[in-house]
């Protein structure tokens, strides 16, 4: 595991004896192809099904904070067109954070408007949710905020 968190750190040395080993291994050991083959695809496929379920989680609370902010914003005694400033200040926040996850553990620009738009269905999501249990008030400024988030990448 320290090998693998060198070689994502850029420790080339690191990276270079593993490929080594990769390479050299079954030369040496013709028999453990096949299980070294089954065991390295069942890790690659365990830690990208874990990276997957991470990344929904942490979209997820990122939405629901941010729709928790709105409904703080409303409970504020404040006018309706500040209540709506404030909520699309709010959106936008969350906008950039969502744009700047993507594009950091995007693979390329694809994958980082495919993370984009998760961030906003869950974000989607999160305001559906809430408005349903909503008083008037709160349903307008949720309504107000899902109209602005831009889904663009």
């Amino acid at each position: 595991m320290a090998m693998l968190e060198n070689a994502l750190e850029g420790n080339v040395a690191a990276l270079a004896a593993a490929g080594a080993a990769t390479l050299v291994l079954p030369v040496i050991f013709p028999r453990l192809v096949s299980p070294l083959r089954g065991l390295l695809k069942s890790g690659v496929i365990l830690f990208l099904e874990s990276e997957a379920e991470a990344e929904g989680g942490i979209i997820g609370r990122l939405a629901e904070t941010t729709v928790q902010a709105l409904l703080e914003t409303v409970t504020a005694h404040t006018s309706r067109d500040t209540r709506q400033q404030e909520g699309e200040a709010t959106v936008q926040q969350f906008e950039a954070t969502a744009r700047a996850r993507a594009q950091r553990y995007g693979w390329n620009d694809a994958d980082a408007a495919a993370r984009y738009r998760r961030h906003v269905a869950h974000f989607r999501r999160a305001v559906a949710k809430a408005q349903a249990d909503a008083s008037p008030r709160r349903r307008e400024l949720l309504g107000h905020v899902a109209d602005v988030l831009n889904e663009d990448w």
